[in-house]
């Protein structure tokens, strides 16, 4: 994802790389977005300020009438702007994700991939006498991998690795770690940390035998 101040400084760069790769995205509705929740921010910030010296003005005592309903002013102010930040926020997101990164000048301009132009090719083409079957239909005939319950399970592009998929995978971290450990990496397995409140929601602890010494560890 392009950082929105690039965007701000190379609006029309970004705006041609989006024609270029037909991504339908209104780059200027994006920078108008991106200056509504800066102004909102500053807004919530001063907002917030006051808050907070309005609140140590009584010195600990107790606040006169005035100050506790303009008290209570600013924090319905400070919410009704947090509402409409989150609101801009969520339209800003949704925009920022389809902005596509800027590819160099000497890249070719195509409608789609049929028209890449190949920048190199060694050697001969195999020639086949079946038709080839992709990575996709081999997994599943060789039974190593199941798309279908990994997308139910993790949606768009999730998939189980199974039977010799699954070795396979970790065969590979094996081979990289060990490359590691051979230039002089050293391996470590750090301790596991994890918060009370997800032990006792996983039943590992009872609150009443609960060790106050794990307590403190985790």
């Amino acid at each position: 994802m392009l950082d929105i101040k690039y965007i701000r400084d190379n609006t029309d760069k970004v705006k041609e790389a989006a024609k270029n790769k037909n991504i339908d995205v209104d780059i200027d509705e994006l920078l108008k977005l991106d200056e509504e929740k800066r102004k909102l921010q500053t807004e919530i910030n001063e907002l917030r300020t006051k808050r907070n010296e309005l609140a140590g003005a009584s010195n600990g005592g107790k606040p006169t009438d005035e100050k506790i309903q303009e008290g209570k002013k600013l924090k319905k102010e400070i919410a009704e702007k947090e509402e409409k930040f989150h609101q801009i926020e969520q339209k800003f997101g949704d925009l920022m994700v389809k902005v596509p990164t800027v590819t160099s000048e000497d890249t070719p301009i195509g409608k789609d991939d049929s028209e890449n132009i190949p920048v190199e090719e060694q050697g001969e083409k195999p020639q086949f006498d079946f038709t080839p079957k992709d990575h996709i239909q081999l997994g599943k005939d060789l039974d190593i991998i199941d798309i279908e319950r990994g997308v139910k399970v993790a949606g768009y592009r999730g998939y189980y690795l199974k039977n010799q998929g699954m070795t396979l995978a970790l065969a590979l971290m094996m081979y990289a770690l060990e490359k590691l450990i051979s230039k002089g990496f050293t391996p470590m397995l750090p301790p596991t940390l994890i918060r009370e409140f997800a032990l006792f929601g996983t039943g590992y602890f009872a609150g009443k035998t609960f060790n106050s010494e794990v307590a403190e560890i985790y």
